[in-house]
This record gives structure tokens, C-alpha cells and sequence, in this order.
């Protein structure tokens, strides 16, 4: 049948009043669509510029006062509308679907399944999807420019395919073969932001490509075959990282390296910075939102003191106009989760063992505040950059708390048992937890809870399976948090004990102690984290020493008394020698 209520496809537990009416309506997943605009090449992109100063504010669009939330589950992929507090709408967009992402610009959904690759508008009548058949589809991404889509396909026997489109009328533009490619280095290329350029892995490093003329190569970047890389537009224009490692065995002795370029308007590398790397076994990078900043994430497979399950961790701070690294300060353990801020000038880490500390730190890496150490592992800020999600999930027990970054206070708590994921809408007034298979195949399901904790609804999908939830994106202005929301948060807080502390005789110091807060506190200029893991046994090793840290030595100096210790014990033993004992001297 063309329709069906939702309700026998998904229950809602506090809402189920409102969704007994709800029709899923269906779109074509085949037959005619519209073929769009003319064939032809797809328009060629701008040259790379770099962003517009801070000064200079962009234009805003109105506020909107829907958000659009995507489903990808077993039976297909599916839509709803969120308002302030409620659900009103839901479509079935597409049957069988194995993937799905949004435009940045919101306008546009791209889905595939077996029949091929979907182009579905976010608003609009159902005649205005276009597709573009193929089957065998196993990898699909899109370029952050909204101009092409490169899909990945394997017929047995035969290397990887790259089919490169154009997502303005979804007709083919070139075919690449990628032999010796591993799928788990998909996706094979990094796109420049604004698709005015496209950087290609080959088994001798990067194939620079040029969208405008077909994707011809136009240079190439020989390095190591690449095993993590990612493409910035930074101030002076564009970035390149790469991160290569060999490893050593079954132990944490495997070298890395990161290296940084510099690339110009016609493509060519130049390189900025390298640096070689010890227990480094994977490589990978963080760029802070404006390019000016990149975390450099070192991994180890395995932990030769046998602390931990997930190998060693270190991560560095690339600062482009230093071309240094810093070693970022962390607790002992492992690194659980590092996200930038959206304006670039700060970010957060959680690290060590639980109960992970976290902590927020400046652009410079120098610690701000401490949120306390907790039981959680995932951090999410959201995209207008006011709250910062913090919660444990995995195998926590999903605790997830909401802090107000502007003032850096708590805003709110709640809970998402068994709960994989966590993401903001848009318009940062709502987020979404989801439980999904393959991590638990049982009791999958979303929940949508206000920007302060408050539950607004659950989505019930036991009778399937749920994949991923996204939200559909948007250009959305800041809001003042409205006037029950601060009669809410008024209610929450608490007023803080007053502990008397004795100090000595005639000393006596009122100190505030606050329930709750689970330690946090602001750091100090120059203070460093309590029980956090040692510098110089932090630093970096394998770096030459023109490349370590300004200010410090290669190696510790050796204490005097040190050595004439050393120097008078092998004295003596080389007295023993002379002299003979044992049996076989005798």
C-alpha cells in the first residue's frame, strides 16, 4: 500500500496521543524522476580563499522554528519535524536505504540503495528526486562544496572503482581504478573546502586533481602511503595533513610521522613542518574550525606496562603560524575524546582513567577549567556554541550532562541508558541520543531531549533495527533561553555549603563547596593539571632535537654526584677482574 500509519512501524511512549494520525507518506524509489538541468560539467568552484576576518559578521538568516530529524532503519529512511516541544510531521523518504547524509546547505538528502544513488530534496514535491542507477555501491561521499559525489564499487575478482558525479544533474564524469586501494582507507579522497581542488591516495601519496577540467591530475605529492590525512582552508589558504606509521610487531615501539603542507592555487605542496614519532601507531588529526590549529592524536595498539586495554595516548597542538608541536597536557590514561569549539578558539579533552578527567583548554593548549572527573567519554558542543554535552556512553550508564560554556555552569542532567551516540540539531535547541545496531541489536530507539536535559519524546523501534540518526542541516540564529527555561534552571541550583577549614591557630577560612559539581573548577595562569602525566616523559620521542619543544633539553642532565658514582663503581669492578675469583680463575 502507498500508506501506512507510523505507529505500526515506531510507538511513542509520551507522545502516542499525537502520532496515532501521523501518514507515512511515501517516495518513488524508481521509474521516471526529473532529469534536472542540461547535462554537462558541473560549474567550476572558486578558488580557495581564506575565511572572512571576525570582525566582519555574515549575514543571518531568520529563525526557524522547525527542525528536520533523519532515521536510517531497516525499513528504510525516514523524516520528522520537530517544533519546540513536539512532532509534527513524518515521511518514508526512501526503501532499503545503506546510506544516508545532507547537504551542508540543508537543501538536499543523499541516500542510496541497491537500485543506485538518490538525490532527495528536503523540501518539495516527491516528482523532484533524481537517481542515478548502479548497483554494487559500497562507499559514497560527498564533497564539501555540494558539487560531486564519489562512489566506491568492487566486482569480484577486480580492483576498487571511484565514479566520480555531478550532483547538479547526477551524471557521470569520470571513472578512476584504485588498485591496491584497502577499504579501510575510504574515503580515497580528501576534498578542498569549497571543491576547488581534490587530493587522491595513491600507493606513492597524493594525486592532486583539478574538478574543472574532469578531475585531471595536475601534480602529485609523493609521501609514504598515507594512512590518515585531512584538507583545511586555513588563513593563508590550504592545509594538507598527513599521518603515515609502521608498526612494530605485537609491541608499542612503531614509528609515525605527521607532516604539514602548505598548497597552493595550482595544487602544488609545499611542506611546512614534519616531525617523526615514536609509539605512534596511529596518526590522526583534529583542525580547529578557522584552519589556524590542528591536535595531532597519537595511538599505540598496545600498552607494554599493561595499564590499559586501548594502548598508549599522547596528543600534540600544531599551531600553523609556530610550524612547532606542544605536547598537550592529559591525565594517565587514555584519551576518550577531544572536539574543538565551533569558533576555533578552545577545546575540550576528556582523558585518563575513570573517572575521566575534562578539562577545557585555550587555543594555546594551556588549561582554562575542570569540569571534574566523571564518568563519562563523549563530548559535544553545540553548533551556535553556547552548551557543551558531556556524556558516558558505550559501556557507561549514559549519564549525560549540560553545561552553559558562556558561564561555565551546570545547566542540566538526564540519562540515555545503553545509548552509542549524541548529536545537537541545528538550531542547538534540542539534541538526540540514539541507540543503534550493530552496538545493541536489541531495544534500538532515539530520544529528543530539550537543550537542558529535558526529555520531550521517545521513538520506539523495537521492531526493527535503527542504523543512524542525524539531523538535517540549517542556518539558525542564537536565542536567549526563554523564560520557563531559566525558572527551570533557578530551580536546580542550589546554594553552595559554607565548610569551615581550620588552618592553624588564629586562621580560620570560609571555603564554598558546591554538591554536585564533581570537582569542577577554573584553573590558574600557568597551573597545570593535578596527577597529570609527566612532561618530559610526555614528550615527543623520536623528534630531533631541533623539532622538540623551545626551552627543553633533549635529554635530562646527568647529576655530578651521578656520575662519579658511576665512574667509581666501575672502578671497582674492573679491580675484581684483574684480582680473579671463582672457580674458573682458581
Amino acid at each position: 500500500s502507498t500508506q501506512s500509519t507510523w505507529g505500526s512501524i515506531f510507538s511513542n511512549r509520551d507522545l502516542m496521543d499525537d502520532w496515532s494520525g501521523v501518514v507515512i507518506k511515501k517516495k518513488p524509489t524508481g521509474g521516471k524522476t526529473n532529469p534536472g538541468p542540461a547535462p554537462g560539467p558541473a560549474p567550476a568552484p572558486a578558488p580557495a580563499q581564506a575565511p572572512k576576518q571576525a570582525t566582519e559578521q555574515a549575514p543571518q538568516a531568520p529563525v526557524k522554528e522547525a527542525v528536520c530529524l533523519l532515521a536510517r532503519a531497516k525499513k528504510g529512511l525516514f523524516s520528522a519535524t520537530y517544533t519546540e516541544k513536539t512532532l509534527s510531521d513524518t515521511n518514508l523518504l526512501l526503501e532499503g536505504c545503506s546510506f544516508m547524509q545532507s547537504l551542508q546547505s540543508g537543501s538536499h538528502i543523499a541516500a542510496v540503495n541497491d537500485q543506485g544513488f538518490f538525490l532527495i530534496p528536503a523540501e518539495g514535491p516527491a516528482q523532484e528526486t533524481k537517481s542515478f542507477q548502479m548497483t554494487g555501491i559500497i562507499g559514497t561521499q560527498l564533497s564539501p562544496g555540494e558539487n560531486y559525489a564519489a562512489l566506491l564499487t568492487k566486482e569480484a575478482g577486480e580492483d576498487y572503482q571511484l565514479h566520480l558525479l555531478s550532483l547538479r544533474n547526477l551524471l557521470p564524469i569520470k571513472t578512476i581504478p584504485l588498485p591496491k586501494f584497502r577499504k579501510d582507507l575510504w574515503p580515497a579522497i580528501e576534498w578542498a573546502p569549497n571543491d576547488s581542488l581534490a587530493f587522491l591516495q595513491t600507493p606513492k601519496g597524493f594525486a592532486t586533481l583539478n574538478p574543472a577540467q574532469n578531475f585531471t591530475q595536475v601534480s602529485e605529492l609523493q609521501t609514504e602511503r598515507p594512512d590518515s590525512s585531512s584538507v583545511v582552508l586555513g588563513k593563508d589558504g590550504l592545509l594538507l595533513s598527513v599521518g603515515t606509521f609502521q608498526q612494530a610487531g605485537h609491541t608499542s615501539k612503531g614509528k609515525g610521522a605527521a607532516t604539514f603542507y602548505s598548497i597552493n592555487a595550482e595544487g602544488v605542496a609545499t611542506q611546512l613542518y614534519s616531525a617523526v614519532l615514536d609509539k605512534a601507531h596511529e596518526v590522526s588529526f583534529v583542525w580547529s574550525p578557522d584552519g589556524s590549529r590542528c591536535l595531532v592524536w597519537c595511538q599505540t595498539l598496545y600498552d607494554e606496562s599493561g595499564k590499559s586495554y586501548y594502548g598508549e595516548h599522547r596528543l600534540l597542538l600544531f599551531i600553523v603560524a609556530n610550524r612547532g608541536l606542544k605536547v598537550v597536557q592529559k591525565y594517565d590514561g587514555p584519551i576518550h575524546d577531544v572536539v574543538w569549539s565551533p569558533f576555533g578558539n578552545e577545546f575540550v579533552l576528556i582523558s585518563g582513567f575513570m573517572p575521566a578527567g575534562i578539562v577545557l583548554f585555550d587555543g594555546s593548549a594551556s588549561p582554562r577549567f575542570e569540569f571534574g572527573k566523571l564518568y563519562l567519554n563523549t563530548a559535544r558542543w553545540s553548533p551556535l556554541n553556547r552548551w557543551l554535552l558531556l556524556a558516558g556512553f558505550g559501556n557507561l550508564n549514559g549519564s549525560i550532562e549540560i553545561w552553559d560554556v558562556s558561564t561555565l555552569k551546570k545547566l542540566g542532567t538526564c540519562r540515555a541508558s545503553s545509548a552509542v551516540n549524541a548529536s545537537w540539531a541545528p538550531d542547538s535547541r534540542k539534541f538526540v541520543t540514539s541507540v543503534v545496531t550493530p552496538r545493541l541489536r536489541v531495544d534500538n530507539e532515539y530520544r529528543v531531549f530539550k537543550y537542558n536535559g529535558q526529555l520531550l519524546n521517545t521513538v520506539d523501534l523495537r521492531s526493527t533495527e535503527l542504523y543512524e540518526v542525524s539531523w538535517l542541516p540549517g542556518n539558525y540564529e542564537a536565542r536567549k533561553a526563554s523564560a520557563e527555561g531559566r525558572r527551570e534552571e533557578e530551580k536546580k541550583e542550589e546554594k553552595p555549603k559554607k565548610i569551615l577549614n581550620f588552618r592553624g591557630a588564629g586562621d580560620f577560612d570560609f571555603i564554598q563547596a558546591e554538591r554536585d559539581k564533581g570537582g569542577a573548577r577554573h584553573f590558574r595562569p600557568g597551573e597545570r593539571l593535578a596527577g597529570a602525566e609527566d612532561v618530559k616523559k610526555a614528550a615527543i620521542p623520536g623528534m630531533p632535537v631541533q623539532n622538540r619543544i623551545p626551552g627543553m633539553p633533549a635529554q635530562d642532565p646527568e647529576p655530578e654526584k651521578k656520575k662519579k658514582k658511576k665512574k667509581k663503581k666501575k672502578n671497582e669492578g674492573a679491580g675484581q677482574n684483574e684480582q680473579g675469583s671463582g672457580p674458573e680463575d682458581a
